[in-house]
């Protein structure tokens, strides 16, 4: 073969005849393609995709559960990262920065929150007779959701200014709903709507702010 080394040296007037287990290798080689295509084990399979959108799930659950626990002050984007098995870049490219992620989470927490308590009010607004099923109902979202109150709490403490004008406008409901129930005889009269609207959030969520003092007998 002209292209080998022993061949041109060959034509310059040297012999060097190659072994034979040197001429297998190199017809071994020169038989092979060009071009092969790597195999990856399947956890390495460069041509899966990635999915954006579990990414971002992944890391506002991850992001939710370190908020809850440590609080905005408390938790760095490296906590996030390591706790969502992912690049912090990762977490910039879908987020931005960290006050940005926690008003993702503030938002999505916050609108349960908001949500369940809404629905207990329209739920007893509609049907007052019902009133103790919706109360079962908030009491269950809260026992399924136990980092709600958690940021809450820290929302009370870190920006109450971020929960004044929801929390109001949910309050006024409630009032009504409460004046509503004591007008049609369902609730004593005797006491002021906001008296017993605030007994009665309080009661609930006491048993999840004082779950380790508190305990079911």
């Amino acid at each position: 073969h002209p292209f080998l080394p022993w061949s041109r040296m060959s034509q310059r007037g040297h012999a060097f005849p190659p072994g034979k287990a040197v001429v297998s290798a190199l017809r071994a080689v020169c038989a092979l393609p060009l071009f092969t295509r790597p195999v990856c084990p399947p956890e390495l399979d460069m041509t899966r995709r990635p999915d954006p959108a579990a990414s971002r799930r992944s890391i506002l659950d991850a992001a939710r559960e370190c908020f809850s626990a440590t609080g905005y002050a408390g938790t760095s984007m490296h906590d996030i990262a390591r706790a969502a098995g992912v690049t912090q870049s990762l977490i910039h490219h879908h987020f931005g920065p960290k006050d940005a992620l926690w008003g993702e989470v503030r938002r999505h927490a916050f609108g349960q929150y908001l949500h369940q308590q809404r629905q207990l009010i329209q739920a007893v607004a509609a049907e007052p007779t019902t009133l103790r099923a919706a109360i079962d109902d908030y009491f269950r979202f809260l026992a399924s959701h136990p980092d709600v109150l958690r940021l809450v709490a820290w929302l009370e403490l870190d920006e109450p200014a971020k929960l004044t004008d929801d929390l109001q406008q949910l309050h006024a409901e409630g009032e009504a709903m409460v004046e509503d129930l004591q007008a049609a005889g369902h609730l004593r009269r005797d006491l002021p709507a906001r008296f017993v609207l605030v007994a009665l959030l309080t009661l609930i969520r006491n048993r999840f702010e004082e779950r380790n003092v508190v305990q079911d007998e």
